[in-house]
């Protein structure tokens, strides 16, 4: 009897990693280039590209305020307009109404900083608990004394999009980029 269950434990360890040199031999690899090397990401479920757009001392603090928070890269410019108004009326709430200023009109009373930050955001295979963010770019824009908030912030994020389409087109893996618009012409060289 104890030969028998010796031989079926045997038997099972040689089963489970049989099984797991199989599953690891199959599973896709899905390999992404960073800074820092080569990531394996498995078979990737979802991803998402986000974006971020921090202001120096908007709201009259010496940090930075986050006014966007991994938006969709999509949808940036509609992101960031809500969130601006928002931040806008919270600014305001407590002012008289011929006091308070719309986001489309607002200018900044002093020169500063907006932070636009673009990443992808993948969960896979190899990263299930905690999703593997690509950070793409981190650019620094200038806002000048007196000029409007709407139109820089807008021409901001447009050339934060305009920089990185390429290059996160090139790390979606199940995203329809046609969708998107995001198809790369060929190199006719290649």
């Amino acid at each position: 009897m104890k030969i028998l269950s010796t031989a079926l434990l045997c038997i099972s360890i040689i089963g489970s990693v049989g099984g797991s040199a199989y599953y690891l031999k199959q599973e896709p690899k899905t390999l992404i280039e960073t800074n820092y090397g080569s990531v394996n990401l498995g078979q990737v479920f979802a991803e998402s590209v986000l974006m971020t757009v921090e202001i120096d001392g908007f709201s009259g603090h010496q940090d930075y305020d986050v006014v966007l928070n991994q938006g969709s890269f999509f949808e940036a410019k509609k992101d960031l307009n809500e969130a601006m108004e928002r931040k806008m009326k919270l600014i305001f709430i407590d002012s008289p109404e011929s006091e308070k200023i719309s986001y489309d009109i607002a200018t900044v009373t002093s020169d500063r900083d907006v932070v636009i930050t673009t990443a992808i955001r993948y969960n896979s295979s190899n990263f299930m608990n905690q999703p593997y963010i690509l950070t793409m770019s981190k650019k620094t824009y200038k806002i000048k004394k007196d000029e409007p908030l709407k139109s820089s912030l807008d021409k901001f994020v447009d050339d934060a999009i305009a920089i990185n389409k390429k290059d996160i087109a090139n790390r979606l893996y199940i995203t329809n980029k046609e969708l998107y618009g995001l198809l790369v012409e060929k190199d006719p060289k290649s």
